[in-house]
């Protein structure tokens, strides 16, 4: 019994170090930032009043720009950097999609869940840009987690 859960463990630690590579090594060579990207910072960049001012003519959610103009003060604005914020969100969410598949299945079903958030170029790609795609992602796994709770 006590192998059985060394190796979930060690295979959920290796699905989850394989998550933090791949999205690394994507934002390395991610290249320059594409245009809703290069949005997304400079609007991040802004007061607060400014950004609350300008959100009646921008639809995508203030979340993720407080996020942004938040994270980008901590940790700056280069294309790395303001990305890195939506790996973080994709690392979340895939603790979100074991936790969900978990509950809802079994932790074998969590362990698959994850890896096939791992290998998912849809996930990749939209973890390792500076969008809210990430952020929403875990929005609404924590919204269908918290749904089954």
């Amino acid at each position: 019994m006590v192998l059985l859960k060394n190796k979930f463990r060690i295979t959920a630690l290796a699905i989850v170090l394989g998550f933090i590579l791949t999205r690394v090594l994507a934002l390395k060579v991610a290249g320059s930032f594409w245009f809703d990207e290069a949005f997304s910072v400079y609007f991040s960049q802004n007061s607060l009043s400014d950004m609350w001012q300008f959100l009646q003519f921008e639809h995508n959610p203030l979340v993720h720009f407080l996020s942004l103009h938040f994270w980008i003060k901590l940790f700056g604005a280069s294309e790395i950097a303001t990305r890195s914020l939506s790996l973080v969100a994709g690392l979340g969410s895939l603790g979100m999609i074991y936790a969900l598949a978990s509950k809802l299945f079994s932790k074998t079903a969590g362990l698959w869940a994850m890896f096939f958030m791992t290998i998912s170029s849809f996930f990749l790609y939209h973890q390792t840009e500076a969008r809210m795609y990430s952020l929403l992602t875990l929005f609404a796994l924590l919204t269908m987690y918290s749904y089954w709770n």
